[in-house]
């Protein structure tokens, strides 16, 4: 995995030995193999109070992996909507693409996380952006078969007539 102790600890939601391995040096930007950063992984698996730590000591919400895909975009396609609220308060760019141009907001609706699609509507993200084939958060919700985040698409104002590419 090549993961490091920092990164290991802050997977597994250990705020104090992060705070130390921070205190001794250690680098809170260091990739693993996948271009996680130990505040990546923490977001993936949901470990509020480190990813609340790394944040205020700096680190930033939208260092993207090898896929592009920020912190952000990882919380959105998990549904972690506190963690998508965290971020943005941080400063996490709400509209930072991936390497296929999807938003936090696309991959949120592709993967069913309709409160994660709501608080990102609410705070003023375009539900119209498409990614580079053309897919909008209506058609990956569609695509996804998430009536729910249709329905809810389409009472905020999303395009009917978009066509992907």
């Amino acid at each position: 995995d090549a993961w490091t102790p920092l990164t290991r600890a802050a997977y597994n939601g250990q705020t104090s030995i992060v705070e130390s391995l921070l205190e001794k040096g250690a680098d809170g930007n260091a990739p693993d193999k996948d271009g996680w950063t130990p505040l990546t992984r923490a977001v993936d698996n949901g470990q509020r109070s480190v990813v609340t730590l790394l944040l205020d000591k700096g680190f930033s919400g939208d260092v993207s992996d090898e896929l592009g895909w920020s912190p952000l975009a990882r919380a959105a396609a998990r549904g972690h909507k506190d963690m998508v609220q965290l971020l943005i308060e941080h400063g996490a760019e709400a509209t930072m693409v991936d390497k296929k141009g999807v938003t936090p907001l696309g991959g949120a609706a592709a993967t069913g996380q309709a409160s994660v699609v709501e608080f990102l509507l609410d705070s003023g993200v375009d539900g119209n952006a498409s990614d580079e084939k053309g897919m909008t958060g209506l058609m990956h919700a569609a695509l996804g078969g998430h009536d729910a985040i249709v329905k809810m698409l389409l009472d905020k104002g999303a395009n009917t007539s978009d066509r992907d590419k």
